[in-house]
């Protein structure tokens, strides 16, 4: 593996929201683990540093000057066009431009290729994409671009640049982080090989002994953590039920619920029709450093996912609970419960079933044994993440 270039393109890397500037970047750190001379574009920048991240570990680029040139010119014509076409405009020309850089750049480094985001517009990106090896993310199923005839160009064109991919020794993969995104690419008639792999690692994280007193918690309470940000497919709601319940009959006295980032927001929005207590609730809102991050995860016992029926994509917190060896409880019948009952490092409740989540919490191990969170490590953690990626890019047509 050693040796290998590889270019990382991240759109978002700017964005103070979800996993997204860390994400990419601990994609890029593994990689360099595994010896991997890692380039990463962004167009807007980084957010942030990795506070674990070597100095120099990869480069960071922005597109050139062209590129930000079509970007700019997508932008005032937004301002000086009708809003449905002007929209249009700005996502297809940006897409344009940052396609085009990194496939140059690409070429410059003879580089193989991560797409992690960019933007919306998939047939665009997937028809400007060049030759050699490609992994293109998708976090969700082909969008239609509305212009049926363009369309069916475009499908012609990205046929057509894969058989031509194939015929060199490389070729492109959509990586999805679901089954069901995965089905549609496979069912999208576009010749491209599509599989499901998980994005988000893990790596085990340092003691932080004062993180309560730091965060003004009492040490004898027991804490869990809902955490991240604000999206349709969470359902926090039951959470905020189950703890406001304990708190009005006096049930697991001990249990306290810290509730941390954007997703704080639905808190605010359930206590406006609950009308129950809540002393038992305690909230950190807004999107949090990851100093912040660290801190909180350092100061919990359990970390609670919950989500709305129907939502199917991995979890980027998950990643967190095995960093911090923090027992989960999973709402069920989704992809992360599986993987939760699979790495056994938690307990599912029903969905939407207060009862449920609380006799969970009440039967929750502490911790579960060191082999366990070694285990599970072992299969989110660095070199895990980077052979996962490198044998991907490896695969179409072998």
């Amino acid at each position: 593996m050693s040796g290998r270039r590889i270019l990382v393109v991240e759109e978002n890397a700017h964005r103070a929201e979800g996993h997204l500037p860390e994400l990419f970047a601990d994609l890029a750190l593994s990689l360099v683990e595994a010896g991997c001379d890692v380039t990463v574009l962004t167009r807007f920048g980084w957010l942030h540093e990795n506070p674990a991240q070597p100095a120099q570990s990869f480069r960071l680029v922005r597109p050139g000057r062209i590129a930000v040139a079509v970007t700019r010119l997508g932008l005032v014509l937004a301002l000086v066009s009708p809003r449905p076409l002007g929209r249009r405009l700005r996502i297809h020309l940006g897409d344009l431009a940052f396609t085009l850089s990194a496939r140059r750049l690409a070429h410059r480094l003879g580089a193989e290729v991560i797409v992690v985001s960019v933007r919306r517009q998939s047939y665009l990106m997937l028809s400007l994409a060049g030759a050699g090896r490609w992994i293109v993310y998708q976090f969700g199923g082909p969008r239609p671009i509305g212009l049926p005839r363009v369309q069916r160009m475009m499908v012609r064109v990205i046929r057509s640049a894969e058989r031509s991919r194939r015929s060199n020794g490389g070729g492109m993969v959509i990586a999805c982080n679901s089954e069901a995104i995965r089905r549609a690419w496979e069912d999208s008639g576009l010749g491209l090989e599509s599989v499901r792999i998980n994005f988000a690692s893990s790596r085990q994280q340092r003691v932080i002994p004062d993180a309560r007193e730091q965060l003004g918690l009492r040490p004898d309470w027991k804490i869990a953590l809902v955490f991240g940000t604000e999206h349709e497919g969470k359902s926090p709601e039951v959470v905020f039920d189950t703890f406001a319940e304990l708190e009005r009959t006096g049930v697991l006295p001990e249990w306290h619920l810290l509730v941390v980032g954007k997703v704080a927001g639905r808190l605010e929005r359930w206590r406006q029709g609950a009308g129950a207590g809540t002393e038992r609730i305690h909230v950190l809102p807004g999107y949090q450093s990851e100093e912040m991050r660290d801190l909180v995860h350092a100061a919990v016992d359990v970390q609670v996912l919950s989500f709305a029926q129907g939502w199917d994509l991995d979890s980027g917190v998950l990643g967190d609970a095995i960093a911090w060896a923090l027992p989960v409880l999973c709402s069920s019948g989704n992809q992360t419960a599986a993987e939760v009952e699979r790495l056994g490092v938690g307990r599912l409740f029903e969905r939407g079933n207060a009862t449920s989540l609380r006799s969970a919490l009440a039967t929750l191990p502490e911790t579960f044994g060191a082999e366990v969170w070694d285990a599970a490590r072992a299969e989110w953690g660095f070199a895990a993440n980077a052979a996962r990626h490198l044998a991907l890019l490896d695969s179409p047509g072998s």
